[in-house]
């Protein structure tokens, strides 16, 4: 029987509280990106009562956002007990309607928001609440590299692959999120999907969004590409096998 002394005690401990302060520091994070959902509809709210419309359309981002806070939790439980997420039919086209009213009130100004979409994409297999979150992600991951303002750019088309290093042979969706921002050296890429890497500021970001979308394209059956140019751009895009129609 071997005995742990005091020192190698005391290291263990201090290695598991660290863990579970970055892991509290993640869920923070994905929290305050609902928070920001929530507290700018209520602002347009308060700043126009009398707009009906305006409101009911507010009110309805404040409940979306309210499911995603949900499905956050939901994604910590089923991370404690090993599970794997829910997966559906998704469309694609009907995500990046609302995501695109979503997180307008995240942007600044000096930020513009462009959507291209292909015409009739196909339907993916996919949990609908953890795609939406990881789209969030990227585009406050996009917002937070462009300090000075620039261009958001979400998109998404078909592609068929034939030969790839990751992917089988196949009919793919892929959404990817380009900004003008700060961008990255090549050599940083590998580590930003590692858990708890982050090349935000200390204290701006947990280092847990890209290795979620990680986690969730591979439960997906897909993969997560990024191509970065230090003071030009980044591109984040995300691939998900197209599933067949239902008969």
């Amino acid at each position: 029987m071997v005995c742990q002394s005091d020192h190698e005690i005391h290291s263990a401990q201090s290695a598991r509280i660290a863990v579970l302060g970055r892991l509290a520091s993640g869920v923070a994070h994905d929290f305050n990106n609902v928070l920001q959902i929530i507290t700018a509809n209520g602002t347009l709210i308060l700043a126009s009562p009398e707009d009906l419309v305006r409101v009911c359309q507010c009110v309805q981002r404040i409940l979306d956002a309210a499911e995603r806070a949900s499905s956050i939790s939901g994604r910590l439980l089923s991370f404690t007990r090993y599970e794997t997420c829910e997966t559906c039919r998704l469309d694609i086209s009907s995500v990046f309607a609302s995501i695109q009213e979503l997180v307008e009130p995240l942007l600044p100004n000096n930020i513009i928001l462009q959507t291209v979409i292909g015409s009739a994409l196909p339907i993916v297999a996919a949990d609908p609440a953890e795609f939406e979150t990881v789209l969030i992600n990227l585009i406050v991951n996009a917002r937070d590299a462009m300090i000075t303002g620039g261009i958001v750019t979400i998109s998404a088309n078909i592609v068929s692959i034939l030969d790839h290093a990751v992917l089988i042979a196949g009919d793919y969706v892929k959404i990817s999120v380009l900004d003008t921002g700060i961008g990255m050296e090549a050599s940083l890429i590998p580590q930003v999907t590692e858990p708890f890497f982050t090349t935000k500021p200390k204290g701006a970001g947990s280092g847990l969004g890209l290795s979620l979308a990680c986690e969730f394209v591979k439960q997906a059956h897909g993969t997560l590409e990024i191509i970065s140019t230090p003071n030009v751009s980044t591109e984040v895009s995300i691939w998900l096998p197209v599933v067949s129609p239902e008969p």
